[in-house]
């Protein structure tokens, strides 16, 4: 089987709760997101920024988001515990990207929207083959907050992706449907 194969099937979502206190070097984060960047792109629009919170800039981005979801949860969904683990998990993780796309006016916005997702699964996989682990988590009272992200009136927060050193011995099991229920011949 080929390399990229089982690189594909080794991957895994990983909360930071999974992850031990390494730091993942600025290098290694850069070599990530090259590969973020070797995403296809049609028209070599490439929609995609991504925005890097390591060391003390974690502390400003749970402040933020334990902060947005007290101010944006509706006052019966909103727990204190929940807000907590929001913080926690950005506090767990060596470093958080956010996730950013660009509509470029050029091509449908799915097209921008195709670009970025295979530019972070990219990241993912790069990640992964690292021997680092990633979990892409999408909350709304997150997303919508452009401001805080610096986003231009055509981009749009798709996220925030968690990265960290999976703790020794992490095992992970995966099952997938049988692919003949996805795939057909014709």
């Amino acid at each position: 089987m080929s390399q990229f194969l089982e690189l594909a099937k080794k991957r895994r979502s990983i909360q930071p709760v999974m992850f031990d206190d390494v730091q993942i070097s600025n290098e290694d984060i850069l070599k990530i997101l090259e590969a973020a960047h070797w995403a296809p792109s049609h028209k070599k629009i490439f929609p995609w920024r991504f925005i890097v919170f390591g060391g003390d800039a974690r502390e400003n981005l749970a402040e933020f988001v334990k902060s947005n979801y007290q101010k944006l949860a509706s006052p019966e969904k909103f727990s204190e515990m929940k807000q907590k683990k929001f913080g926690k998990k950005i506090m767990q993780s060596s470093h958080v990207i956010a996730l950013i796309s660009k509509e470029s006016g050029e091509l449908p916005a799915w097209e921008d929207l195709a670009a970025t997702s295979s530019a972070i699964q990219n990241l993912w996989l790069a990640a992964t083959d690292m021997g680092y682990g990633g979990y892409w988590s999408s909350p709304s009272f997150v997303c919508k907050e452009k401001e805080f992200f610096d986003c231009a009136e055509n981009e749009s927060c798709l996220g925030l992706f968690y990265l960290g050193k999976p703790k020794d011995g992490l095992q992970i099991p995966a099952t997938r449907p049988d692919l003949s229920e996805f795939v057909s011949f014709r």
